[in-house]
């Protein structure tokens, strides 16, 4: 799915409303992205401005406040979606759409560790690094994530870590400091 996600972003193409059912998963493994109906292609306007698009769980936060989308917003997406896979419930949820929308907005899911024990803490960060509420913090490109999942699959570090400061407290991860103590002649 990421490497055709790749292909339509390099082309100008935002999705837009990537969900489970936009998605098809093949006999051979292949995954393939359907239904291109809400995607935004570059200089060309396929709906009325400052619209909220898309399925609503998926919706990426710079959607729901009408602010410039772009690829990191499918990014968004398919984050929700790996999450609904591996934790079996919904990172945001609520009882109404307006709960979902604020949700979304403002608030943080359980690490995904917590909910589905069983998944290594890289998970935390894949998943952690798709759900940045501010693009600039998540994947930049398909690609960065494809590479990112191939080093999961390895058992390797993974080369995306999104800004310490826009992960919320109980998100951070705080490293101890080891300072040499200087020497003195005495």
């Amino acid at each position: 799915m990421t490497t055709g996600l790749a292909s339509a972003h390099v082309a100008g193409i935002v999705h837009r409303d990537l969900k489970p059912g936009n998605v098809m998963l093949l006999p051979d493994g292949t995954v393939k992205v359907l239904d291109f109906g809400l995607a935004k292609i570059p200089d060309i306007s396929l709906t009325k401005s400052h619209a909220t698009l898309g399925t609503i769980r998926y919706v990426a936060p710079e959607q729901i406040r009408g602010d410039r989308v772009d690829g990191r917003a499918d990014l968004w997406a398919i984050g929700v979606m790996l999450y609904e896979m591996l934790a079996g419930t919904p990172p945001f949820r609520g009882e109404h759409e307006v709960s979902i929308l604020h949700a979304v907005l403002h608030e943080e899911p359980p690490r995904i560790s917590r909910v589905n024990p069983d998944l290594p803490l890289a998970f935390d960060e894949l998943i952690g690094a798709l759900l940045q509420k501010d693009p600039e913090g998540r994947y930049q490109s398909a690609e960065a994530l494809l590479t990112d999942i191939v080093a999961l699959k390895r058992g390797a570090a993974l080369t995306h870590k999104p800004p310490f400061w826009s992960r919320t407290a109980r998100h951070r991860h705080v490293r101890r400091a080891v300072i040499p103590l200087a020497r003195t002649g005495c």
